[in-house]
């Protein structure tokens, strides 16, 4: 979903960071069942064409559904697979960067050894899984804060991560911020989303940065509580740099297992301006730093 963002809003984003995840326009190689199996290309990377995902780019860009590709050229790009990772194989991230490198300057890409379908911290965790029998938990600790580096990748240097505190963590009511024509359901948004903003920025929200942080699928707060949102190591970096992170939330509506849209239950539009998952995060960010009708709560 990151991608999709960074490709439809390169205007509003200063970068992309994309972890275990497959490249932009990988759903038009999908073939019938894909999805179902969760074997197909955007998973193997067989068969992933990455002449092809450049001309979808490009005809999407021309038709004025994502942004201007030339906004790319500058913007940090920070990818991250991992070699024991058999939901999405390392290949595909590969695809991602082979793809990627052709619109920014600045891609950078990390193997990690050890890491499967998980999000990398250097603290022990509490031992969540996205559900029973899953094969990887959301959170792995590999003695890595992916939360860090991704952030001083994008942003630059950091002061030093703090420690989050609890009151700093805020709820937002999503069903406010759907689009006209679109309500909770016809979105698949979970009714709350999470914010978490120190002191200075719930005062001064215009004098901070804000990173936007999309879950995996089951990673939502309703199937899963704080288990991500709360100690993938975010908040304690934000903490100590005035930076206000989003926790959006989806639903599990549509058979969706709570991924965001990436291949089309919302509308052939998924993937574009037009989104209604995209344009709802647009609002919360923007209702968060004009603080319009008490955004969170």
């Amino acid at each position: 979903m990151a991608a999709f963002h960074f490709a439809a809003f390169p205007e509003l984003t200063t970068g992309l960071a994309q972890l275990n995840g497959a490249p932009y326009g990988c759903q038009t190689q999908l073939w019938a069942g894909e999805v179902e199996t969760l074997r197909g290309p955007c998973h193997t990377g067989k068969y992933l064409n990455v002449t092809a995902l450049a001309e979808y780019i490009t005809v999407t860009a021309e038709a004025g559904l994502i942004g201007d590709l030339s906004l790319w050229l500058d913007k940090p790009i920070f990818l991250v697979a991992g070699d024991a990772d058999v939901v999405v194989d390392h290949e595909v991230v590969e695809k991602s960067l082979e793809l990627y490198s052709q619109y920014s300057s600045k891609v950078t890409y990390r193997l990690l050894r050890g890491l499967d379908h998980a999000f990398a911290t250097d603290r022990p965790v509490r031992e969540t899984f996205f559900f029973p029998g899953a094969v990887s938990p959301i959170l792995r600790d590999l003695g890595v804060d992916e939360a860090g580096h991704l952030l001083m990748h994008l942003l630059g240097p950091l002061r030093p991560r703090g420690k989050a505190q609890r009151n700093n963590l805020r709820t937002v009511l999503q069903h406010d911020f759907v689009p006209k024509g679109w309500n909770s359901i016809t979105a698949n948004m979970d009714e709350v989303g999470f914010v978490y903003a120190p002191s200075a920025c719930q005062e001064r929200p215009l004098t901070c940065r804000m990173h936007v942080v999309y879950h995996g699928c089951y990673a939502t707060a309703s199937n899963i509580g704080d288990g991500f949102y709360w100690w993938a190591g975010y908040n304690d970096w934000a903490e100590s740099n005035n930076l206000i992170i989003l926790y959006p939330q989806a639903a599990f509506w549509h058979g969706s297992k709570a991924c965001w849209d990436y291949y089309g239950y919302t509308g052939a539009k998924f993937d574009t301006r037009q989104s209604s998952q995209l344009v709802t995060v647009n609002n919360m960010v923007r209702a968060l730093y004009l603080r319009r009708s008490k955004p969170w709560n």
